[in-house]
């Protein structure tokens, strides 16, 4: 019964889209099948989302992804035999409109239990060779196949190709080939969590296509974009469950130049803005209280997400705070959430669901290796103090952690890590502080070291010569490499007459820079800290610099003591204050005010160069002038 209905819905769509070919758009049309199957035989657990997981996404792609609810299968507990009739169906209905439209599209998803040979039925199991050769048989241009199920990395092994790197440039409508994703590798298990009410790779997949992968701001999700945030997010959610991080996979074999979008948030009900001071761990929740979409958002640039018409609550949470606002989406809303919107809510005490045991309390530990883990098992521990010769390893810490070589501290450390070697904490509150580098999830005051601090949220200090992070307040380094920030080279001419070249380099709003110019009598050099204040397309920024200049001629003269040389030498503060224009992000133009004050000896020599004096002594001068340069 289940196979004659099928065939009916997808029959009728076929003999409408053949009725109505005149009316059909020239662009893009796409088809799918999502089957959701929970009972993976005798020896596997019944899982609880398979069937919700496809439901949802079959919304997604029919709200925002261009699939016509007449385009689109739902199969919940499929066999064999169903799935093997709605591929041929859909193959028809493929055919009957590909001479009317410039590409034809097909998504086929599963979410269910599988192992490295196939999709598991219940009883049976559908064959991943099998399912190749029906993927195949559908003629549409483009094939994307989504497989959320333990092994399903294996998959990739039935295709036949390489896989490639899916650098996809433009939008147009000559690509062809296949594209699949499989939420684990071929080797590992794939999980779903009560906690987020589904599987992690189909939770972060959809907010993915709802906006929050949306990278470079064009409001349309790409077939790339979504992977590498749902790569991402399903790593970083599984790092720490029990069976183990978990690897969704890519083999993307497309030919021809352009991107493939797999949703577009102009084509939904409304859409939902979160302003640019919100960040943290955002959760957007329907009336029935499902979360919809949730994703980890930085400062700076706001994130659009496409929604339904609909009620629905916005929570965002930092460390041990959170705070919530209600809103409603109309038809062609676009509802912007600011922070000012957001009001505190009080966090409800739950407990921890599973068989992990609390951390046991060992106020002191001064042991070289106080826990080796050498599998799974072991006991978790809370130090107060630790201190190693060679490491702490210590799960909890409230206090401070000491070691000649290493500190570990993997969920939070409440105080202070110091070290000759390297840091790693959880969500630090308080100070990094290590000679070789940090890392960190989330820290809220300071990561100190000599060669580089890497984290994902600093709400505070980085302070090391490379510093890495998704988002950082105030980064401190010869380098910043931050995700949300800027990284620029600049070039400009001064009163000096010296061209000019720097690097900068931070978050969106401060800076670091290092700096060389060059004139035909002298060179300088210059190290210094900034901050900008953005209004897209200008700016205004303000910086101030240590500078060292030196002149190139050397004087020789003759006293009473003997014969001697020496060159013009000078060193002191130097301050910019400049308004700009950008044209594009790395391409812009600016001009300003500048004030140096220098302490030097030898002026005469160039003396030429330093037109404005407000100060008579030889030694010191204080010098006002101008600047003009570009940006890129």
């Amino acid at each position: 019964m289940r196979t004659l209905l099928i065939g009916f819905i997808i029959g009728i769509a076929a003999l409408s889209a053949a009725r109505n070919g005149t009316d059909e758009r020239a662009g893009t049309r796409r088809f799918g099948v999502f089957a959701g199957a929970t009972n993976g035989g005798a020896n596997r657990e019944m899982l609880r989302y398979a069937a919700s997981d496809a439901q949802s996404l079959a919304k997604v792609f029919s709200a925002m992804g261009g699939m016509a609810s007449d385009d689109r299968v739902l199969i919940i507990e499929p066999d064999t035999l169903t799935i093997s009739n709605a591929f041929a169906e859909m193959s028809r209905a493929v055919g009957a409109v590909k001479s009317r439209v410039q590409r034809t599209e097909f998504v086929f998803y599963y979410s269910g239990h599988s192992d490295s040979e196939g999709l598991i039925l219940g009883r049976e199991k559908y064959a991943y060779r099998d399912l190749k050769r029906a993927v195949s048989s559908i003629g549409a241009d483009i094939r994307i196949v989504i497989l959320d199920s333990c092994e399903s990395g294996a998959f990739t092994r039935y295709k036949g190709g390489m896989k490639q790197q899916p650098l996809i440039i433009e939008k147009t409508p000559g690509i062809t080939g296949y594209a699949v994703l499989t939420s684990s590798s071929a080797d590992e298990v794939s999980q779903e969590s009560d906690i987020i009410g589904g599987s992690y790779f189909t939770h972060h997949l959809i907010a993915a296509l709802r906006g929050a992968a949306d990278i470079n701001g064009d409001r349309s999700v790409s077939l790339n974009e979504a992977y590498q945030y749902t790569f991402r997010e399903t790593l970083a959610k599984t790092s720490r469950t029990e069976a183990g991080p978990q690897h969704p996979f890519y083999d993307i074999q497309l030919t021809g130049s352009g991107e493939v979008a797999l949703t577009e948030l102009a084509r939904t009900d409304g859409t939902l803005i979160i302003a640019g001071d919100i960040s943290g761990r955002v959760a957007v929740q329907g009336a029935d209280g499902a979360v919809i979409a949730e994703t980890v958002k930085s400062t700076g640039k706001p994130l659009e997400m496409g929604l339904e018409r609909g009620s629905y609550t916005i929570r965002v949470r930092n460390g041990r705070t959170a705070a919530e606002s209600s809103f409603i989406i109309a038809k062609a809303d676009r509802r912007t959430v600011t922070m000012s919107d957001l009001k505190p809510v009080v966090l409800e005490e739950t407990a921890v669901r599973g068989t992990r045991t609390p951390p046991a309390a060992i106020p002191f530990n001064a042991s070289l290796i106080p826990s080796f883990r050498a599998g799974r098992d072991y006991i978790r521990t809370a130090n107060n103090l630790a201190v190693g010769l060679i490491g702490s390893d210590c799960d909890v810490l409230t206090g401070a952690a000491i070691a000649p070589v290493m500190n570990l501290a993997y969920e939070e450390a409440n105080g202070v890590q110091l070290t000759l070697g390297f840091n790693a904490a959880g969500t630090l509150r308080g100070l990094q502080c290590a000679w070789a580098f940090n890392s960190a999830v989330d820290v809220y005051g300071a990561q100190s070291a000599f060669l580089f601090n890497k984290a994902r949220t600093v709400n505070g200090i980085q302070f090391a010569l490379i510093n890495i992070a998704d988002d950082a307040a105030v980064p401190l380094g010869l380098v910043n490499i931050i995700s949300n920030g800027q990284m620029h080279g600049a070039m400009w001419f001064d009163e000096f007459n010296i061209a000019s070249f720097a690097f900068k380099s931070g978050s969106r709003y401060v800076f670091t820079f290092t700096l060389i110019g060059f004139a035909h009598d002298k060179v300088t050099q210059a190290l210094g800290i900034g901050v900008e204040l953005p209004a897209d397309p200008f700016y205004l920024g303000l910086d101030a610099s240590v500078e060292y200049i030196f002149g190139t001629k050397v004087r020789t003269y003759t006293d009473a003591s003997g014969e001697h040389s020496d060159r013009f030498t000078a060193s002191g503060f130097h301050v910019r204050l400049i308004a700009g224009m950008k044209f594009y992000e790395h391409l812009g133009i600016f001009a300003g005010f500048t004030y140096r004050f220098l302490g030097g000896t030898n002026w005469d020599l160039a003396s030429h160069s330093l037109p404005y004096d407000f100060n008579d002594t030889a030694s010191v001068r204080h010098i006002p002038g101008f600047v003009i340069g570009m940006q890129f």
